[in-house]
C-alpha cells in the first residue's frame, strides 16, 4: 500500500484518493467487484466506482470449494455485460486460511493418495513447516494433499472463466491478470490444542526467503500472469522484471486512453513489460522496512534507518549472503533514495511508529 496515504486502506478505505475503478467508470466503463473485500467499511454499490459489488467470503461446504461462488457470479457479471466495456476484481479466497477441504475433495482432485519427497524442498522454509507438522501429530501428505486440492480448483475455476470469455469471443479485448497480495502464509501454532487446520497452510515460495507479513522476497515476490492474446506473448516467462501493484493504474490508464497525471502516482506505465519488454521499472520500491532498486534489496531496522542486510538478487535470489561490508558504496546510495523517500511520508502515517518485524 502506498505509504504516504497516512492510514490503512484495507480497515478505513481510500478516502478521496483516486482509485482505477473510478477512472474507468468515468469513462464509461461498467465495474464490478466479486469476493474478499479490504477496501475499507463501505461496502455499498457506487462505492469507489464500482456499480457491482458483491463481498463473498467462499464457504467451506460449496459443492466444489471455498472459491466456487466467486468464480460463478464472476461468469454470470461477464455474461450481463458482454456487449460493453467492463472491468471486474475477482478476489478469492483459496489459499487463505482455513484450509479444510472437504475429503471428497481430495478425492476428486486426485491428491487422496500423494506422497511427498521432502528433498525436493531442500533448504526451503517448508522444512521447518514439516517438521512443526509432524512434531504436532500431522501428516505432511496429508497437509500437502488439502492444500493443494484447493489449488487445484482455484485453478479449475480460472479455466472455466476463461472459457467463458472465449466462448463469448471476447478474449481477444479483455485482459485477464492473475496475481496476489502476499507470499506464503506459513502456519506458527501459536495456540494449543493444534487443529488439522493449523498443519494445512503450506505454501511454498520456490526456495525464496520469507513468507507473508515478511518483507524478503518470499514475502513480497507474487506471481504475475497475463493473458491477453494477440498482445501479450504466450508462453513467455519473464525472469528478470520486476514491478509493482502500484503500477497497476498508470499502466490500464494507458490501456484504455485515459488521461492522468503521472506525477500524481507513485506508480509507473509498464504497458512495455506487460508486452514482452525484460526492463524494469525505473523508481525504486519501497516497503516499510526494506527496499528495492534493480537487483540490490536493502533492509532496514527502527527509526535510525540503519541497514542491516543488503542482498544481490540476480546472483543471491534466496537472500543468504548479506553484502552490507563488502558493498558499502552500494548501501550508501540506496539509503540516500530511502531517506529521501521517509522526507515525504506523513508523520502520522498508520505505519510509521509499527514494530521491526513490520509487513504489508
Amino acid at each position: 500500500m502506498p505509504g504516504d496515504h497516512g492510514f490503512n486502506q484495507a480497515k478505513h478505505g481510500h478516502f478521496d484518493r483516486i482509485t482505477v475503478m473510478e477512472l474507468l467508470k468515468n469513462a464509461g466503463y461498467t465495474v464490478g467487484h466479486i469476493g474478499k473485500w479490504h477496501m475499507g467499511p463501505d461496502r455499498a454499490d457506487g462505492t469507489y466506482g464500482i456499480d457491482d459489488i458483491r463481498v463473498i467470503g467462499g464457504g467451506i461446504q460449496q459443492r466444489r470449494g471455498r472459491d466456487e461462488s466467486i468464480y460463478s457470479e464472476a461468469i454470470k457479471f461477464v455474461e450481463k455485460n458482454r456487449d460493453k466495456p467492463f472491468y471486474l476484481n475477482v478476489m478469492g479466497v483459496v489459499t487463505h486460511a482455513p484450509v479444510t477441504p472437504q475429503q471428497r475433495l481430495i478425492r476428486e482432485a486426485g491428491f487422496s493418495k500423494l506422497a511427498i519427497d521432502r528433498k525436493k524442498f531442500a533448504g526451503s522454509q517448508l522444512q521447518n513447516v514439516f517438521d512443526d507438522i509432524e512434531l504436532h501429530g500431522g501428516d505432511i501428505n496429508d497437509s500437502m494433499a488439502s492444500y493443494l486440492t484447493e489449488v487445484y480448483f482455484l485453478d479449475v475455476f480460472i479455466g472455466e472463466l476463461l472459457d467463458k470469455l472465449d466462448e463469448l469471443d471476447l478474449a481477444e479485448t479483455t485482459i485477464v491478470a492473475f496475481t496476489s497480495d502476499q507470499g506464503p502464509a506459513i502456519s506458527r501454532f501459536k495456540k494449543t490444542p493444534v487443529s488439522r487446520k493449523d498443519l494445512t497452510l503450506v505454501g511454498w515460495s520456490g526456495g525464496l526467503r520469507g513468507q507473508k507479513h515478511e518483507e524478503y522476497e518470499g514475502g513480497v515476490r507474487t506471481p504475475f500472469i497475463l493473458r491477453w492474446p494477440g498482445q501479450v506473448p504466450g508462453g513467455k516467462i519473464n525472469e528478470l522484471s520486476h514491478f509493482s501493484a502500484l503500477d497497476w493504474l498508470p499502466t490500464i490508464s494507458r490501456i484504455a486512453g485515459l488521461p492522468i497525471e503521472p506525477t500524481d502516482f507513485h506508480g509507473e506505465d509498464v504497458l512495455d513489460i506487460w508486452l514482452g519488454s525484460d526492463r524494469s521499472r525505473n523508481q525504486p520500491l519501497f516497503w516499510m522496512n526494506s527496499m528495492k532498486k534493480d537487483n540490490w534489496r536493502l533492509y532496514f531496522r527502527g527509526s535510525s534507518s540503519v541497514a542491516l542486510e543488503l542482498y544481490d538478487l540476480s546472483t543471491d535470489p534466496g537472500e543468504t549472503t548479506n553484502l552490507v561490508k563488502k558493498r558499502p558504496e552500494v548501501v550508501m546510495a540506496l539509503a540516500r533514495l530511502w531517506t529521501q523517500w521517509q522526507k515525504e511520508i506523513p508523520e502520522n502515517t498508520w505505519w510509521k511508529s509499527t514494530s521491526e518485524s513490520g509487513g504489508t
